[in-house]
């Protein structure tokens, strides 16, 4: 299987040499005499309407008029070079020799549908002492280039010209003519018959000093050359070697992320793989760049933009002897445009690595030749099933692609609604919807249109904040609820409520129309407005945000892959079912009947509102110290200054004169400014020092007494042996085959607490999981840290919506299983069931089993 790089005699002369003033003389002999370079041993066609020549080549073209459905046209430039002189690529990289180029007129009789491509592929080289590491592509001879054109419908190709010129730059062994302009007119013909193809030649530079450069494989008419070494000259037993291999398609293309294997989807997948004949272990692929996910034609297909690198780390055996170790394998890809695709590839390659006493790091290029993508499709099968089994996000993701592929956009929409309208009894909501009770109350005694037109704005407010939540998810990917990660977003709304709070308790009265309720009950009956209507439903939203309807999950995770208007739409939907209540009453008021006439009692249920939103106060106060615990004293301190600051409003009567009530607007704003600045100010790096010199004491405690880093959550035993969430530490779990069940939770998700409280730190949950060796991690995303985050995207899609419990059964990891709803506990031990338990629990279980077959074999 290995194939040495074969050395080429001629190599090129170097440019670094030659004084520009020969250049210049000897440029102007070529351009002074181009009939006489013609003629020295160089016969071509004299230039006509079809083909241009001058100097050292020659050009002809030719376009072919297709006439088969779906097939199109191509359009030849043909270059004969003369012996002794050559020319560079079109894909000759940036850096060193001038590219060719080939460019157009602008014509609508045609279409150029494609790049253009050579035969025979270009000669790589090196030229180490004037480009360094730098690949140098050299085409010589006759050289065929080829692109897919389309005529345009009406037009006759007999009476068509396609024309243009290409830019070329000739050199030999003495130096090189400057880059040229070669004008050319194609007219219609049969086409050029293609040179016979050639394998790549590839040039390195013998001796230990120049193996650095990188082994180059291309195939003829290929979109993407590939590339690979190995980082080390001379390995030592028990060590570690990287190997490289880098896919860089031309401008335009893309090639295929990296799978373990083939699976069922269309786009073939880059597969990786050893020969099976190797006792060297190898890690898994890791590639540079973040994968792109795009929906094509339904099916959700993976590839990365541009040039990627694949890394792969190969131990050496501890017992290896010393000498040379031959290592084989292959890569499978394929690469795409937006319009075409080429055929599914592969390349054979192998390496040498030498293992001795003293580790050396250097460069090794890989040799290379051709190979069958099928072959790379049976060896990575057979590679992969002696794998240990390892996590992959990519996996992952297509996974769930394939679990979310069967929903629909209406059956989304209905789930929206669903959950829309479930919002409305979450407890995030309750405290501000009490306060759309009384406004219910107050509008008892409206006309039947000033009542729809109240509950329309209130409607319009809700479902406003819908629309910039679907323009964030949009733009940002920031999924529901992710704002409350931020402490600038929780300390403003700790100070917004508070307020209200104030407000409703009689302190002070905002001055909204609607939303003041500080007078008495009959005064508060002329106060709604649309202005207050308005707010209350953005604020009514906004505390909706970190609770999720049933279905709610579902359809926001399946939204946030999808094009923006469909994103949009489902957003709408949510938003529309938590305003279909209000929009019901607007337009049947009579659906609030039972509730009883304004009176006293709203004054008694107006204060209740406020202590609740005070209570919201405090939720937001402990999602602030998860966050940010040295922030919980300055907030506090803030609010202690809006408190007094409302007094001062409040202390000045509405029916003051304007100065008056000027003034005291003023003195309460001053005020606040100066508290906030004290509090986020002096006091808060006063209170950064103390949570950092506790926070040392801590941790040295920690470390004297031994403690274990396990998450008790519950007083009592029957709270899960929770391990905080660690990526290597998952890692090695699901290569032990541990069946791995990771709950993701934030501070701020009220639906989280619930779950676990309810469901997942029970006696039942906590004896089920314990006879089936379950693992349990907890993943805290509260302010989204790097590794939680990649895997909560990977199996929910950008967002990250929880709650979210990902069980990874054991043998199976890449298969997750996610349950994104409020779910029941006999829900999860089904679930549970489906994963399996993990393999040092199998035995076990199968003992128990048999013990009590037994048992019941004796009873009966």
């Amino acid at each position: 299987m290995r194939a040495n790089v074969r050395e080429v005699a001629r190599r090129h002369a170097s440019h670094v040499g030659i004084a520009w003033l020969a250049v210049v003389g000897l440029c102007s002999v070529f351009l002074a005499q181009p009939q006489a370079l013609g003629q020295s041993g160089f016969q071509g066609l004299s230039a006509d309407s079809s083909g241009q020549s001058a100097g050292p080549l020659e050009l002809e073209a030719q376009f072919t008029a297709s006439t088969s459905v779906g097939q199109a046209s191509r359009l030849y430039i043909a270059v004969n070079v003369a012996p002794g002189w050559h020319i560079y690529s079109l894909t000759q990289p940036p850096g060193g020799p001038v590219a060719s180029k080939i460019k157009l007129d602008p014509s609508p009789r045609f279409k150029l549908l494609g790049e253009f491509e050579a035969s025979p592929p270009a000669s790589l080289s090196l030229e180490p002492e004037a480009f360094g590491d730098l690949m140098i592509e050299t085409q010589e001879g006759r050289v065929v280039w080829q692109a897919p054109i389309q005529i345009a419908e009406g037009v006759q190709p007999e009476d068509t010209t396609i024309s243009g010129h290409v830019v070329v730059q000739a050199c030999n062994a003495r130096g090189c003519l400057p880059p040229t302009n070669y004008p050319f007119t194609a007219v219609l013909g049969s086409g050029f018959e293609t040179p016979k193809e050639e394998p790549v030649k590839t040039v390195v530079q013998a001796g230990d000093e120049q193996r650095g450069s990188l082994g180059v494989f291309k195939e003829n008419l290929a979109q993407t050359t590939i590339r690979g070494h190995i980082d080390h000259t001379v390995a030592v037993p028990g060590g570690t070697v990287k190997l490289q291999l880098t896919a860089q398609p031309i401008q335009g293309y893309h090639t295929y992320a990296w799978q373990p294997t083939k699976g069922g989807q269309t786009a073939q997948p880059t597969l990786i793989a050893l020969s099976e004949d190797t006792a060297w272990k190898w890690s898994q692929p890791r590639a540079d760049k973040p994968v792109v996910e795009k929906d094509n034609a339904g099916e959700k297909v993976h590839f990365y933009e541009g040039p990627v690198t694949w890394t792969v780390e190969i131990q050496v055996p501890k017992d290896a002897e010393p000498g040379e170790h031959v290592l084989s394998g292959i890569i499978g890809y394929q690469s795409c445009s937006n319009a075409s695709c080429d055929m599914p590839r592969a390349a054979v390659f192998d390496v040498g690595v030498n293992v001795g006493f003293a580790e050396k790091t250097g460069d090794v290029p890989l040799s290379f030749m051709a190979g069958k993508y099928s072959d790379a499709v049976k060896l990575a099968e057979a590679w992969n099933e002696k794998q240990p089994t390892t996590l992959d996000l990519v996996s992952i993701s297509v996974h769930a692609a394939k679990e979310a592929s069967s929903k629909s956009l209406p059956i989304m929409i209905l789930y929206g609604l669903i959950g829309g309208l479930a919002l409305n009894l979450m407890p995030c909501v309750l405290p501000v919807v009490g306060l759309k009770i009384l406004a219910f109350v107050q509008q008892s005694g409206e006309s039947r249109s000033r009542i729809f037109e109240l509950n329309l704005w209130y409607s319009l407010g809700l479902i406003s904040v819908f629309l910039v939540l679907a323009g964030l998810a949009i733009g940002l990917g920031l999924g529901w609820g992710q704002q409350f990660s931020s402490l600038t977003f929780n300390v403003v709304m700790a100070a917004v409520v508070f307020a209200m709070g104030l407000s409703f308790l009689g302190v002070w009265e905002l001055p909204i129309p609607g939303f003041a309720a500080s007078g008495s009950a009959q005064a508060m009956a002329s106060r709604e407005g649309r202005t207050g209507a308005f707010t209350k439903g953005i604020i009514t939203t906004l505390l909706a945000t970190p609770c999720t309807g049933p279905l709610m999950s579902t359809a926001l995770i399946w939204a946030m892959k999808q094009p923006a208007l469909i994103t949009t739409t489902v957003f709408l939907s949510i938003g529309v079912g938590m305003a279909s209540p209000y929009l019901a009453i607007g337009i049947f008021p009579s659906l609030i009947r039972f509730l009883p006439k304004p009176g006293a009692w709203m004054d008694t249920f107006k204060n209740l509102m406020g202590f609740m939103l005070l209570a919201t106060v405090v939720y937001l106060l402990t999602v602030i110290s998860r966050l940010a615990p040295p922030m919980v004293l300055p907030t506090l301190a803030l609010l202690f200054g809006l408190w007094a600051a409302c007094w001062w409003v409040g202390r000045t009567p509405g029916t003051a004169p304007l100065d008056a009530r000027i003034r005291a607007w003023a003195a309460a704003v001053a005020f606040g400014v100066l508290m906030g600045i004290f509090s986020f100010g002096w006091f808060d790096d006063v209170m950064q020092e103390r949570f950092n010199t506790m926070l040392t004491k801590r941790i040295a405690e920690q470390m004297q007494s031994g403690e274990k880093n396990i998450i008790k959550t519950d007083a009592d035993n029957n709270a899960l042996a929770w391990i905080p969430f660690d990526s290597k530490k998952l890692d090695q779990l699901i290569a032990e085959e541990k069946t791995v069940m990771v709950d993701f939770t934030a501070v701020w998700c009220p639906n989280c607490k619930m779950l676990e409280h309810m469901v997942l730190n029970t006696k039942t949950t906590r004896q089920y999981v314990d006879s089936h060796g379950i693992v349990a991690m907890v993943a805290d995303v509260s302010s989204w840290p790097e590794d939680e985050t990649k895997l909560l995207q990977a199996l929910v899609g950008t967002g990250g919506q929880i709650p979210v419990l990902a069980i990874f059964p054991a043998g199976r990891p890449n298969e997750p299983i996610v349950l994104n709803e409020m779910y029941s506990q006999n829900r999860l031990f089904k679930e549970l069931d489906r994963a399996g338990p993990s393999k040092s629990a199998t035995a076990s279980l199968s003992d128990q089993r048999d013990a009590e077959e037994l048992v019941q074999a004796v009873d009966h």
